[in-house]
């Protein structure tokens, strides 16, 4: 059986006394409506409300749009997943204009399987509610429209950015955002969607239009709709202060109806505004016994919404009045329940009862906040107590403290402060790292010719026999030793097959080491993967690359070819520079670290260190890359195009550069001559006097045919090492003036941690609260408890206010009635 609603009697009041109350319903609306965004129901206060309910495919959108005056989305995979608040006020300026904002307003968040606060093994109503959680009230505006015609395409955007809560609202909003994705993340969403819609001539209501009851789902995967529909609509039908208006279409079974069961299962049958939808769809003949029984005897309402929804709001309502002036038995047997028939009389009797619930609320409300508010108030009293005096101050005094030991440390000056020159030793090491990978140049380990007076004209053609790199530095001062090196290793040697092709010997071959630099702070070898790094080149490589650059003149070379190489071998800087940030960094971070565990140690259990050390950390960070972002300038500066004004220092080390080429070159030619002829003489492989055979191979041999190539890799070399000397130096002065400057400057890292903490906002005293806690939990419950105490008491003062105005208005009444 459908539940039994009360009775009610046409209104005798006049017209005056309707406006009156017109203009009272809209203050006591306004009021719960504040109420509610304050989110005092989230605080244990049920407010008043209508709550249409219904099942699906009942003439529910249709009566919707029939009070609102306002179409709504019908699409299927949308509307029946998410509830809808309308809020109806008439404006009665002299320039009222009809206008509608269309907001989301959220209530839980979004937990996926996976994410904190997902109850996967909780009660079975956790289960049911799915991946949703209880969050503060969060009112967003999504749009504003001034076109009735546009608003149901807006509450179809809206829902739509509800049931995809991990993308952002702004994607759906109206306007440059076309074509919509219409996907959907979740089929159901406990959000809702609010309209408010003001208006000259509209009746003063606020209602829910919740989501339809589901008794099948579409697919076995959504089973679980259908309790967590179910659970949502109970969830509002059944509190005390709601009136449930149920929707039941004339064209089935009212024992059916799986929503006039759940208001009978919540008792909520005193409570609830039968109507009737769908009386145009009776079929001719069929009896109209048990609707008629609902009008006469359970205060049932009638409306009739036309089937063509293209219709407008005043046309369907005139055809709405025309029905039930013409039609049997509305215009005969039932003529005196005209006044519960068709949407105006609804819309009426819906304001004044929901004036009448929310007057009679107002005395239970008040006494519920005043109740919580006093519940809030012992709650806190009972929490132990922050620190006393004046945190806010400490802190920043801390930070001061803290800021003022850096910069000494940053600057140092004593044995006790090592970061200075902790610092410029990297910067060295990048310099000795940059200067260790100098471009090379690979000389031949065997030659095809075995008399060394030969002048050599046509060897080491063949770009094969240019493997094995030879260290040629220009500023070695060890030339005695490395030429006594030379006596102590064999090449492979080659000898020539019945074919006329040369193939290797297989003699042992010992390794051609590399000299390197020594550091200037002691006897410490580069290692083998920075000289690696370093670029090679080969003399007929640099003839075929001076070949390809010929600009026409027998002899000349051009400019662009050393140009070249010289931009070449910088290409590794990049991998380099970025080890010694990185290291930088570390080095910088680790010092930064451990003057604040020292300065902040006793507040080590409180929140306030470990935020301190994130804060440093994201100081640091942001300062680092903006070095970086400086150190890629100078590398790109510095490898677009090489380019120096130092001519005399430039001309110095090319002279210095071609001679250690020169020399070693020569050496290299007269020991493969020698190797050639010990291969042919294998009785001379062991000989003491092998170099003195290289010695007098050197000044047996002819002019060398790569001189000029010689001469390119000399110019190649100097300008390197000038380079060199320019990025060390440009890398080191950008590091003191942008990196360490920030943190020895009380202008920079202090302001930065004083606003990351927030010690410079209105609310520093309840952050300073927090972070000096001991127990961060019950600050956050202190923090949670005092934003209640404020809804609390506003929506207190609200309350007693629309008494006090409640009171004026029943003042008016009396007034008008005598």
């Amino acid at each position: 059986m459908p539940p039994e609603v009360a009775t009610e009697t046409p209104s005798d009041e006049s017209e005056d006394g309707l406006q009156v109350l017109a203009g009272d319903s809209n203050r006591l609306i306004k009021a719960i409506q504040k109420l509610k965004h304050l989110g005092i129901e989230d605080r244990g206060v049920p407010l008043p409300k209508i709550c249409v309910v219904g099942d699906q495919s009942t003439g529910k959108s249709s009566l919707i749009e029939a009070i609102s005056e306002i179409k709504v989305p019908r699409d299927t995979g949308t509307c029946t997943r998410c509830p809808i608040e309308i809020n109806l006020s008439e404006d009665v300026g002299d320039e009222g204009q009809w206008r509608c904002e269309v907001y989301i307003f959220k209530t839980h968040a979004y937990m996926p399987d996976g994410k904190p606060g997902f109850r996967r093994n909780g009660t079975k109503a956790e289960r049911q509610r799915g991946p949703w959680e209880r969050q503060d009230p969060e009112d967003q505006l999504f749009a504003t429209v001034s076109n009735k015609g546009e608003v149901g395409k807006v509450i179809h955007r809206a829902q739509l950015a509800i049931l995809n809560p991990s993308t952002p609202p702004d994607r759906y909003k109206p306007g440059a955002n076309d074509p919509i994705p219409t996907s959907l993340q979740v089929k159901f969403s406990p959000n809702c969607v609010r309209v408010e819609i003001s208006g000259p001539g509209l009746k003063n209501l606020a209602f829910y239009d919740l989501p339809g009851i589901i008794s099948n789902a579409e697919h076995p995967s959504e089973e679980y709709l259908i309790p967590l529909v179910r659970d949502l609509v109970v969830g509002y039908v059944k509190e005390k202060n709601c009136v449930s208006l149920l929707a039941l279409p004339m064209t089935h079974d009212v024992a059916n109806s799986a929503a006039a069961g759940l208001i009978s299962e919540a008792d909520a049958q005193e409570r609830t505004m039968g109507v009737l939808t769908k009386p145009d769809c009776v079929q001719p003949g069929e009896s109209l016994d048990q609707w008629t029984s609902l009008i006469v005897n359970k205060g049932y309402h009638v409306v009739m919404n036309p089937p063509d929804i293209q219709l407008g709001h005043s046309a369907a309502r005139t055809k709405e009045g025309e029905f039930f002036q013409s039609k049997k038995p509305y215009s005969t047997e039932l003529s005196r329940f005209q006044h519960r028939f068709g949407t105006f009389n609804l819309q009426s009797a819906l304001s004044v009862k929901l004036h009448e619930l929310i007057s009679s609320c107002l005395p239970k409300i008040e006494i519920q906040l005043a109740s919580r508010a006093a519940a809030v108030d012992a709650e806190l009293d009972g929490l132990p107590k922050p620190p006393a005096g004046n945190l806010t101050n400490l802190i920043r005094d801390l930070i001061s403290d803290f800021c003022n030991d850096l910069q000494q440390h940053i600057v140092g000056g004593r044995p006790e402060y090592p970061f200075p020159k902790a610092s410029r030793d990297l910067m060295i090491d990048l310099r000795e790292k940059l200067s260790a990978s100098r471009p090379r140049l690979s000389l031949p380990t065997t030659a095809p010719d075995l008399d060394p007076r030969s002048s050599f004209v046509d060897m080491f053609v063949d770009q094969d026999d240019y493997k094995a790199p030879i260290n040629l530095v220009s500023d070695d001062e060890d030339r005695p030793a490395a030429k006594k090196r030379a006596d102590d290793h064999r090449v492979k040697p080659t000898i020539e097959d019945d074919n006329g092709k040369r193939r290797a010997r297989d003699a042992p071959v010992t390794p051609i080491h590399l000299k390197h630099r020594k550091r200037k702070d002691g006897d410490v070898k580069q290692s083998a993967s920075i000289t690696d790094s370093a670029t090679r080149f080969s003399l007929p490589g640099i003839r075929e690359m001076i070949r390809k650059a010929y600009v026409g003149l027998q002899g000349s070379v051009d400019p662009r070819v050393s140009e070249d190489m010289s931009v070449e071998s910088m290409q590794h800087w990049r991998q380099l520079t970025n080890e010694f940030l990185d290291k930088t960094h570390s080095l910088t971070q680790k010092l930064v670290l451990e003057r604040l565990r020292e300065i902040f140690s006793p507040y080590q259990p409180c929140p306030l260190y470990y935020e301190a050390i994130e804060v440093c950390k994201d100081f640091l960070a942001q300062a680092m890359e903006q070095q970086r972002i400086n150190v890629e300038r100078i590398l790109s500066i510095e490898t677009y195009k090489a380019m120096t004004l130092d001519d005399e220092i430039m001309q110095d080390r090319h002279i210095k550069a071609l001679a250690d080429l020169t020399t070693a070159r020569r050496t290299n030619r007269a020991k493969l001559a020698v190797n050639e002829h010990e291969a042919s003489n294998p009785r001379l492989a062991g000989n003491q006097n092998r170099a003195e055979r290289i010695a007098k191979a050197e000044t047996q041999l002819g002019p060398d045919p790569y001189q000029q190539e010689l001469g390119v890799m000399a110019t190649t070399r100097a300008y390197y090492e000038c380079a060199v000397s320019r990025m060390a130096d440009s890398i080191g002065q950008g590091m003191n003036y942008d990196f360490f400057r920030k943190l020895k400057s009380r202008e920079e890292l202090r302001p930065f941690m004083i606003g990351k903490l927030g010690m410079d906002g209105a609310n520093a005293r309840e952050r300073s609260e927090m972070l000096l806690a001991v127990d961060p939990d019950i600050e956050k419950r202190r923090d949670q408890l005092k934003k209640d105490q404020h809804s609390l008491s506003k929506g207190l003062q609200w309350v007693k206010s629309t008494k006090k105005d409640e009171q004026c208005y029943e003042d008016d009444v009396t007034m008008h009635n005598t």
